[in-house]
């Protein structure tokens, strides 16, 4: 199908994987892309790992040659400063392209209220990091200063019952049409290697966000390949 706008695949490893175990998740995808490299035009590749592995994880991006980007899971409200435990927007900035905000465990686990993302947002805007907003459904309000927006129903999180991409288009055409700022709706939920084809092929959907499938090399790569060809595929 043809798409004039990028399709996103943002993984999100939460809180998982000790440095050795994403070194090796590393290595295990660079074997995999020098067996089958795939054409990655019109995707995009983000990977949010913890902030712990950032560093060592960016060079080795630059060392195996792989086309993947990376994004915070989260940032800082604050600037930098007398805030122990914050990662601010000022020292992500050098590592990370994007950020998410919002994710679903940060309000149920962190009590994050939306005065307290809108500082997030900024501060992720003014260090020249693109914010991927999440809401959970289309009712929810995105700071005008967000041009990406992640839908992610709580009840798919995690559950192995993915929304519908039918659904999940509805979703993000509401919500596009409430936010006329946004640019691109990616739904997260629950998404795979084996579903993941119907939200390539709904065109009101602009990428999908990943969590357990990014987790095994094999299972990202497979994800990435069934997107890449889709997009390639006459419709």
């Amino acid at each position: 199908m043809v798409r004039t706008t990028p399709f996103f695949i943002i993984g999100n490893w939460k809180s998982n994987k000790t440095v050795e175990s994403a070194v090796q998740w590393f290595q295990d995808m660079q074997t995999l892309w020098r067996k089958e490299p795939l054409d990655m035009t019109g995707v995009t590749v983000i990977l949010c790992p913890s902030l712990l592995h950032l560093t060592t994880l960016t060079s080795l991006v630059k060392l195996f040659k792989l086309p993947l980007q990376f994004g915070a899971q989260d940032i800082s409200a604050n600037l930098s400063g007398a805030y122990t435990g914050d990662v601010s927007a000022e020292m992500l900035a050098p590592l990370v392209e994007y950020t998410l905000v919002g994710h679903s465990e940060r309000r149920k686990y962190h009590a994050e209220n939306e005065t307290e993302l809108q500082k997030k947002v900024d501060q992720a805007a003014k260090a020249g990091i693109e914010p991927v907003y999440c809401v959970q459904d289309a009712k929810m309000t995105i700071p005008d200063n967000c041009k990406i927006a992640a839908y992610e129903p709580v009840w798919a999180i995690g559950t192995g019952k993915a929304e519908t991409a039918e659904n999940a288009g509805q979703v993000a055409g509401q919500l596009k049409a409430r936010h006329p700022q946004i640019t691109t709706i990616i739904y997260g939920g629950s998404v795979t290697h084996e579903n993941v084809v119907s939200y390539v092929q709904t065109t009101s959907l602009d990428g999908v966000l990943p969590g357990g499938a990014s987790l095994e090399a094999q299972k990202f790569y497979e994800l990435i390949r069934q997107v890449a060809q889709t997009i390639r595929t006459p419709t």
